[in-house]
């Protein structure tokens, strides 16, 4: 649902884009809403992370076969053009800071999960582009509870996602799925809490009688 709902934004005149958005996610609940417009702003960041990779890709390329001689006096004439024109260095440091914390991201899973999203998870539970947004998410996730709990539960978000109107169907996993766990299961903490509390309460009121 995030990618329709980009190009539906961008078609329309950025005066219109905050009705457009309250029209396009109107019938669903607040957590839903809420689930859908953090997927929103997942969803641009892969574009962007996407757009980052494949510039420094490209830059890559030219450097390690030297086609900038057939053009430019040098490399740095040609950087110096690409960045005129398309801001090519905050870009390539942007891939620098964008790879260092994923990488960042990944070990904290390690530590937690003791091994990779990519040796975790089924393939088909794998989303072509694992982002950054995704990996905060499941790392997030990670220091909530353990690998064996949540892939059953994960496997469930993503089912019940396909099956509401609306939402996006891919099998694979999304940011919405991962934070729906993590509502999920910060809610049962949050009442297992309660409960423990409530229960503690007459204890410890027929300890101060005794006294």
């Amino acid at each position: 649902m995030a990618d329709n709902i980009i190009l539906q934004l961008c078609e329309g005149k950025i005066e219109d884009l905050q009705e457009q958005f309250n029209d396009i996610l109107k019938s669903l609940t607040p957590t839903e809403r809420l689930i859908q417009a953090i997927d929103v702003i997942a969803t641009s960041a892969t574009m962007e992370e996407k757009a980052i990779v494949a510039t420094y890709t490209a830059w890559t390329y030219i450097k390690k076969e030297e086609l900038w001689k057939s053009q430019y006096i040098s490399l740095e004439a040609l950087e110096k053009e690409l960045d005129r024109d398309f801001s090519i260095k905050r870009t390539l440091k942007s891939y620098i800071h964008m790879t260092s914390r994923q990488e960042s991201e990944i070990r904290s899973i390690m530590r937690h999960w003791g091994d990779s999203p990519i040796k975790i998870f089924p393939r088909e539970m794998l989303p072509p582009w694992i982002g950054h947004a995704l990996l905060t998410a499941l790392n997030r996730l990670s220091k909530i509870e353990s690998r064996e709990t949540t892939l059953p539960l994960l496997r469930q978000a993503i089912q019940d996602r396909k099956a509401r109107p609306k939402t996006r169907k891919s099998d694979h996993l999304v940011v919405g799925d991962v934070n729906s766990v993590i509502c999920q299961l910060e809610s049962r903490r949050e009442r297992v809490e309660s409960a423990t509390q409530a229960m503690e309460l007459p204890v410890l009121h027929q300890g101060k009688q005794l006294t």
